[in-house]
């Protein structure tokens, strides 16, 4: 049996968006970069929505239903920005900024590394930018409670050294929880069966799943068949092995741990980071020890994958997630599409990943701890 890319990720409660097309509104709000055509003018279409009529513009939304951070990708460097809306800095205080801030805080993060380098940003900066980095690397974040958001970022180029890092402090806004596990794999032959077998000590436990066949759009039909299991009823704060497969064949061992059952009060911790590629993935074994020494809870890639999944009749896609499985088979891997994505209808990242909802993983939402995620 060919080799298995296996993935995971939260199943949660969602609420879905009416689909658009997502290639439109991959490029951040704001930035710094170097690049008239993204976010260095002031009618971009995430944020104020199609020219002339603004609709389906983001920004206005998302002040108005008062959400804390805004995480993007696309621009190959790292920003953070003063809280802001419609181009006005809205700090907490003059003191101190990230204290029940008054605008959400924007974090441009797309950093990982790829074959198209990095991005240059502008000689003047603009007043609304608090920090930026053209290092490679990653950021991490961490949920303390309900009010208290910790965000660092990793520099590849540095060996690893921190070289941003801040706080947002900001009321409660409630308590979510996580209810369920997806493992993810794929096969290039019909296995005929999909099934996880899994457990604290060995694998006294099994559930089936079921498969379909992916076919990429290329000129070669280069067909896989990607494998769906979930997982239901884990008990919380637990350390579960697991493999996957068929009776055909099984993967490797891989481990995953549960969120506690107490998530009102839990500090879930995260690496956050966008437009990673198989070639020159300058973070991910740094990624890798991290993820497998337990320093994260979640991973979440926020657009342009593989660069591009499609390309070479979808190879470059399959290599990609061979990388990324000594990272998503231990902790879940969640994902938003970016403009890379979108050849043949954004097909091969929908068929290559399993997050909630029924929008095929273009829009969605999930629960982790105190925090609220929405893509």
């Amino acid at each position: 049996m060919a080799r298995k890319r296996v993935r995971r990720s939260y199943q949660a409660r969602e609420q879905s968006q009416t689909s658009v097309d997502n290639s439109l509104w991959s490029q951040p709000m704001y930035c710094s970069n170097e690049n008239d055509n993204d976010c260095t003018h002031s009618e971009t279409l995430t944020r104020v929505g199609w020219p002339f009529i603004h609709y389906f513009g983001l920004e206005d939304l998302f002040y108005k239903y008062g959400v804390d951070v805004e995480i993007w990708a696309h621009e190959h460097s790292y920003e953070r920005l003063w809280p802001i809306y419609d181009y006005k800095v809205l700090n907490g205080s003059y003191e101190k900024p990230y204290v029940n801030p008054k605008a959400p805080v924007h974090l441009v993060t797309g950093s990982a590394g790829c074959k198209e380098g990095r991005e240059p940003f502008l000689d003047k900066i603009p007043e609304w930018s608090a920090y930026h980095s053209q290092d490679y690397g990653y950021t991490r974040m961490k949920a303390h409670n309900k009010t208290h958001l910790y965000f660092e970022q990793v520099s590849d180029d540095q060996n690893g050294d921190i070289i941003d890092s801040f706080w947002i402090i900001k009321d409660n806004h409630g308590s979510y929880s996580t209810s369920e596990i997806v493992v993810t794999w794929s096969t290039k032959d019909d296995t005929k069966s999909s099934v996880v077998e899994y457990g604290i000590e060995s694998f006294q436990l099994s559930e089936k799943g079921s498969s379909t066949h992916f076919v990429d759009g290329g000129a070669g039909k280069h067909s896989q068949f990607v494998h769906r299991v979930v997982l239901k009823n884990l008990e919380p704060s637990t350390k579960y092995t697991y493999h996957c497969g068929s009776p055909q064949g099984w993967s490797s061992a891989f481990w995953f741990r549960t969120p506690p059952k107490d998530q009102e009060n839990w500090s879930p911790r995260l690496a956050i980071f966008g437009d990673m590629g198989n070639e020159n993935a300058q973070s991910l074994s740094r990624l890798q020890q991290d993820t497998q020494s337990d320093m994260y809870d979640a991973i979440i890639h926020v657009g342009d994958f593989a660069y591009d999944m499609n390309s070479e009749n979808s190879e470059v896609g399959d290599e990609f997630m061979r990388q990324v499985e000594s990272i998503a088979g231990y902790v879940p891997y969640m994902t938003c599409a970016g403009n890379h994505e979108e050849a043949y209808n954004f097909s091969n990242y929908r068929a290559r990943f399993s997050m909630p909802g029924g929008n095929e993983n273009l829009f969605f939402s999930f629960n982790l701890g105190p925090v609220h995620f929405i893509s």
